[in-house]
């Protein structure tokens, strides 16, 4: 039975063993590109930015339109003449209305030979039903270069939202970089804890068996003891530290935050590339937008400059009967050809071109004063990185220097030449020399991925 037991608690933990996946960065930054809320909301603007462009380019092609009028009227009646009698004049003459001046009688009664009788005319007619069918044809000629222009506002729009889309992706691998490393960093500094934990309870089974051999006193392991009940703390904080940090990285990465991952060992290696602000997708950005605003000024400068446009329809006509025959059933071809000239509409154009031009200044000033931002953050950036290497070189040294104090407090202690105090501080000392190692290193490597991010190397 208890063997039973066994098999299936070993069973279980092999399970368990085999659940948990170890990630390298790149799968990290993989799954966070394909996961992350912000990329995908710029994808989507990428999509509709793109969508408005097709359609602003349509602009420059005809548009044909089909257009069907259907209609019923009730309306009927007669239209006619009555029977009365005509005058006749001579061959050759033209008609001259009866006026009451002398000279018009007289013309009356010179070319006037007699009255004939007009029997009449009577013809019904009836509305019923109507229908008007066309297809016309309108092409802008000249616009005084508003759809050029509102089609290169729409194309810059474009490639402004794929730099905000690279933007959120460097974002995204920066906090990846991030969450990755803090999880390394909890893991190097769980086994600084449990290295130090070791050296005390080896520090501790030596003083006990030195107490009853008489050689210590029972002061000597309180001392230890108390250390050592530091130590088990210490011990309980760095296994929650790596689990809130891989806890984090799961929520970067959109895992469950409950999701059974773990890192590979040590910090992923990455090297500084050479780079600057020009690279950068704020940079871009910002050229961008002075672009769009230039397009805007010219487009509201269109609406002073004459615009041509041409419209060909074809149009079939059918209905209202008159006598019991169709009145219209004939197809017409209609050419036209408009020019519209602004005159004059009390400076409505003009300040709406100055608007746009002063926004266009406005601009230029934003690029300007973020460009100088982006430099300074470069610089602070390339300090960091520096003072971050001087750092961790500072750290080896010191470690190496405490490891060597420890090795030789050990000696002097074993050989009661130093107090158990001196030899417990020297621990301490390498502990702590070793945690400024693991940070020294953490410290570095953020400082190497936010220089790639501020010269714009970090997406290649």
């Amino acid at each position: 039975m208890r063997i039973l037991m066994a098999s299936v608690a070993l069973l279980c933990g092999t399970v368990a063993v085999s659940a948990q996946q170890t990630l390298s960065l790149e799968q990290c930054r993989a799954m966070a590109l394909d996961n992350n809320h912000e990329i995908k909301a710029a994808q989507a603007q990428t999509e509709s930015a793109t969508y408005t462009q097709k359609s602003y380019k349509a602009n420059y092609f005809p548009s044909i339109t089909l257009n069907v009028i259907g209609a019923y009227s009730t309306i009927d009646g007669d239209l006619g003449i009555g029977p009365q009698n005509l005058p006749v004049f001579k061959p050759d003459q033209a008609f001259k209305p009866q006026t009451p001046n002398l000279a018009d009688k007289m013309w009356l009664a010179t070319n006037l030979t007699g009255y004939a009788f007009f029997p009449g005319f009577s013809a019904s007619y009836e509305v019923g039903p109507m229908i008007l069918a066309g297809v016309s044809l309108e092409q802008p000629i000249y616009m005084g270069g508003k759809i050029a222009n509102a089609n290169k506002i729409a194309s810059k729009a474009v490639e402004l939202s794929q730099a905000n889309e690279r933007l959120s992706k460097v974002n995204t691998i920066k906090n990846t970089d991030q969450a990755y490393a803090l999880v390394v960093k909890a893991k190097e500094m769980q086994k600084v804890a449990t290295q130090y934990n070791s050296v005390l309870k080896e520090l501790m089974a030596n003083i006990v068996k030195s107490k009853n051999q008489g050689m210590s006193t029972g002061n000597d392991v309180l001392k230890v003891q108390v250390k050592l009940n530091e130590s088990e703390l210490n011990l309980t904080k760095a296994a929650n530290a790596v689990t809130l940090a891989k806890m984090n990285l799961c929520h970067v990465i959109g895992l469950d935050l409950r999701s059974d991952i773990d890192v590979e060992d040590g910090y992923p290696s990455i090297e500084t590339k050479e780079g600057g602000v020009a690279g950068r997708p704020e940079a871009f950005m910002l050229s961008k937008k002075v672009e769009i605003a230039e397009a805007k000024a010219n487009v509201e400068k269109s609406a002073i400059l004459p615009e041509v446009g041409a419209m060909l329809s074809y149009n079939y006509v059918n209905g209202f009967e008159v006598a019991e025959e169709k009145l219209f059933k004939d197809a017409d071809f209609t050419a036209i050809v408009k020019v519209k000239v602004p005159l004059f509409n009390f400076g409505k154009s003009t300040n709406k071109l100055r608007a746009a031009r002063s926004s266009l200044e406005q601009t230029r000033i934003e690029q300007q004063d973020v460009t100088e931002k982006l430099e300074l953050e470069q610089q602070r950036a390339l300090n960091i990185l520096d003072e971050a290497q001087k750092e961790l070189a500072v750290a080896n040294n010191s470690l190496v220097q405490a490891a060597e104090n420890m090795r030789s407090s050990k000696s002097l202690y074993e050989n009661g030449y130093e107090t158990l105090t001196d030899y417990m501080q020297s621990q301490v000392m390498w502990q702590q020399a070793m945690a400024a190692k693991v940070d020294a290193e953490y410290q570095l490597y953020l400082a190497k991925v936010d220089f790639n991010r501020t010269n714009g190397t970090l997406l290649e």
